[in-house]
C-alpha cells in the first residue's frame, strides 16, 4: 500500500522529515519508488552531523571512474559547507582536485568528484541557496560563480567578509539575499580580542543598505572571545545605522559581548532607515534600564519581540513600562515575593510555569560558563536584602 501513494503524498512526508536522517534513511531502502524521491531530501544538505554516519552514509559517488551513478548526488545538494570541503582537500588550488567530503566526527567519506572534469557546479538545477564560508577562498572554485543565483542565505567570516561581499556585489545579484550571517574571530595567534576588527567588520558592510531584500542580519562571536564588555560596541552600533538597507527587518540579532548607552541607542534608532521586527542581545549583561527604555521608545510600530536573556541590571519597574510598547520581552524577572526561591535548589521537583525568571541555558550550563562564584551569588540573592 505504502508503495502505491502519489508523489505528492510522499514529497510531504519526507519535507516533514527532512531533519530525521535516520528515518529518511530507512525510506531510501523500502522501495525504488520511495527511494527515488526521498534520496532528494537526504542529500539536500549532506553536511548536517549525524551519529550514526557509517550506517546512512554508505553510499559513495566515484566522480573518477567511468560508472555512471544511480543518482545526480550532486545535483541534489542545496547546502554546502565550505570548510568541510577546504578541511579535507590536499591541493586546493589545483583545478583538478579531488574533494572527500566528510560528514561527520566518524570521517565517513560520503561523495569523491573531481570538480574540473564533471563541471557539476554548471548543472542547471544546481544552485545553491544557502552558502557557509568561512577562512577561505570559495569562489577560486571552478563554475562557483554559476551556483550562486538562487543564493538567500550566506554566512561569512570577518576574516573574509570583505572579499566574499564584494564579490557578491560585483558578480552577483545580492537583491535575493534575505539572511546574512558574519561570525567573529579573533586574529590568528592572538589571545585577546583586537577591537579593531569590529572596526573593519562596519567598514566590510557598508554595501549592505543596496541588498533590498535582506530580512535577517546576524553577527556573532566565536566563543573563544570571552570579554563582559566589547569596546568599540558604540561605535559599531552607529556605523551599522547607515548600512542596513530602509526595509523592515524579521530579525536583527548581535550574539557577542556588546555593551551599548542608552545615548547611542537613541541615535542608531534615529539614524537607521532600518524598521526590525525582532531585536536579539542573547550574549550581553550590561543591559540597564535606560537602555531597555531606549529600545521602548523606538519600536517605529513594529518592534514586537526584543531578546536579552542575560540582562542582569534591569528593574521590575522598567520591564513593566517596557512591555507596554514591546510585547514580547525575553529578559530576567526577580519576582517581589522572594518566598518561592527556597524551593529553586531543593531535590524536589517543582513546577516553573508561573515564574519568568530566565538567565537563559548558559548561565546554568557548568562546560560553558563554569559554577557560579560568589559574586554571582551576592547577585542573585541581592534582590531581596
Amino acid at each position: 500500500m505504502a508503495s502505491t501513494l502519489p508523489i505528492l503524498c510522499l514529497e510531504e512526508i519526507f519535507e516533514n522529515l527532512r531533519d530525521d536522517l535516520a528515518s529518511l534513511f530507512s525510506c531510501v531502502k523500502l522501495n525504488r519508488h520511495w527511494c527515488k524521491i526521498a534520496i532528494k531530501y537526504l542529500w539536500c544538505n549532506p553536511f548536517r552531523e549525524t551519529t550514526n554516519g557509517n550506517i546512512l552514509y554508505s553510499i559513495k559517488l566515484m566522480g573518477l571512474d567511468d560508472k555512471k551513478p544511480l543518482f545526480p548526488y550532486f545535483d541534489y545538494i542545496r547546502e554546502i559547507n565550505y570548510p568541510i570541503l577546504l578541511s579535507i582537500t590536499n591541493d586546493y588550488w589545483n583545478s583538478k582536485m579531488i574533494l572527500e567530503l566528510i560528514i561527520n566526527r566518524n570521517n565517513t567519506r560520503i561523495i569523491r568528484l573531481n570538480i574540473d572534469q564533471y563541471k557539476q557546479c554548471q548543472h542547471d538545477d544546481n544552485d545553491f541557496q544557502y552558502l557557509e564560508i568561512n577562512w577561505m577562498k570559495f569562489f577560486d572554485l571552478p563554475a562557483a560563480s554559476n551556483s550562486l543565483s538562487q543564493l538567500y542565505s550566506l554566512t561569512i567570516c570577518n576574516q573574509n567578509a570583505n572579499e566574499i561581499l564584494e564579490a557578491i556585489d560585483n558578480r552577483f545579484c545580492p537583491n535575493l539575499i534575505s539572511e546574512l550571517k558574519i561570525m567573529i574571530y579573533p586574529n590568528r595567534g592572538d589571545w585577546d580580542f583586537d577591537p579593531r576588527i569590529l572596526e573593519q567588520v562596519a567598514m566590510d558592510i557598508n554595501r549592505l543598505n543596496s541588498w533590498i531584500e535582506l530580512r535577517r542580519f546576524t553577527v556573532q562571536f566565536g566563543n573563544e572571545i570571552e570579554e563582559d564588555a566589547l569596546f568599540g560596541s558604540d561605535n559599531f552600533l552607529l556605523k551599522l545605522a547607515n548600512c542596513l538597507p530602509p526595509v523592515i527587518m524579521d530579525s536583527l540579532c548581535l550574539a557577542g559581548p556588546f555593551a551599548f548607552s542608552s545615548e547611542n541607542l537613541e541615535t542608531f534608532f534615529n539614524i537607521t532607515k532600518t524598521s526590525f521586527i525582532k531585536i536579539s542581545l542573547p550574549r550581553s549583561t550590561l543591559i540597564w534600564d535606560s537602555v531597555l527604555e531606549a529600545f521602548a521608545k523606538n519600536t517605529k510600530g513594529v518592534l514586537k519581540e526584543l531578546d536579552i536573556p542575560l540582562a542582569s541590571k534591569i528593574s521590575m519597574d522598567a520591564l513593566s513600562k517596557a512591555k507596554l510598547a514591546i510585547p514580547y520581552i525575553n529578559a530576567p524577572v526577580l519576582k517581589e515575593d522572594p518566598s518561592w526561591i527556597t524551593n529553586i535548589f531543593s531535590d524536589e521537583e517543582n513546577d516553573f510555569d508561573d515564574y519568568d525568571f530566565d538567565y537563559g541555558e548558559e548561565q546554568f550550563d557548568d562546560e560553558n560558563r563554569g559554577s557560579w562564584s560568589d559574586d554571582n551569588k551576592d547577585d542573585f540573592f541581592g534582590a531581596w536584602k
